[in-house]
């Protein structure tokens, strides 16, 4: 634990270096949309709920492939609503008094380049979760280690070489996020777990099919409207209903994650 707490200590070290080379007003940005970003992350999180079935050995396999089917379903329809809702969010949450409309659109885009963390992060969970209950915790010590190394070369790539500036340190921040998850995935074997990730992979198109169709949508509707509660109440309404049901036309297939 010791080893663990000092890499996350050097990685926090890393990510303030890259922050210190933000243009005035960056730091702020990112702090609000991580905010609300480990919000979103909160409600998909489910916390502990997920060990006692895992900690179960019989078809332990298989139930980490569902719950990650499942966590996939509702990370990916909820990152499709981020990104449409993202100014309407950023609008009505934080534009007032000194947060005025030039770090409004910071903010905007920021959001919109950082919500994909959404569906990693919750992924990541349950994976590295699985490290303690196989008792394999050297391996969440090697994602940590993976994790800072993520962030020492695409900090590096999006923020000093690219100088993408704050939309640079967000694009390092989800790289990371799914590059570590992707290193925790692939340590799933030597836990004793053999997931079908072409099943997963079958939930996630779904997924992202229904969030992309609600999506466009979405947009169509409010093209023709210009408040944001009315954008963020009908276009937010519309995309839920499409996104909907689309789940309920796939409903027999999505049976299959209850048996």
């Amino acid at each position: 634990m010791i080893l663990a707490n000092q890499i996350g200590t050097l990685s926090s070290l890393i990510d303030r270096f890259f922050q210190s080379l933000l243009l005035p007003g960056g730091i702020s940005a990112l702090s609000y949309v991580g905010q609300l970003i480990g919000g979103f992350s909160g409600l998909l999180s489910l916390r502990e709920i997920f060990i006692v079935p895992l900690a179960e050995v019989e078809h332990r396999s298989l139930k980490l492939e569902k719950l990650i089917s499942a966590l996939l379903l509702l990370s990916i329809a909820l990152l499709g609503a981020v990104e449409l809702l993202a100014p309407e969010i950023i609008h009505l949450w934080l534009e007032r008094g000194r947060f005025d409309a030039a770090a409004a659109e910071v903010s905007i885009q920021v959001l919109q380049v950082y919500a994909p963390v959404l569906v990693s992060g919750v992924i990541a969970a349950p994976l590295f979760r699985m490290f303690q209950i196989a008792q394999k915790v050297r391996f969440t010590y090697l994602g940590y280690f993976a994790s800072v190394s993520f962030i020492l070369v695409f900090g590096w790539i999006f923020v000093q070489w690219l100088k993408l500036d704050v939309r640079g340190m967000a694009l390092t921040m989800v790289v990371n996020s799914w590059l570590t998850c992707g290193v925790a995935a692939l340590l799933m074997p030597w836990c004793g777990i053999h997931m079908q990730w072409a099943n997963i992979l079958r939930y996630g198109m779904l997924a992202v099919l229904a969030a992309a169709t609600g999506w466009g949508v979405g947009v169509g509707v409010n093209s023709y409207l210009t408040e944001a509660w009315w954008r963020l109440l009908l276009g937010g309404g519309v995309y839920c209903s499409v996104v909907a049901l689309i789940y309920f036309l796939n409903a027999r297939f999505l049976k299959e994650l209850l048996r």
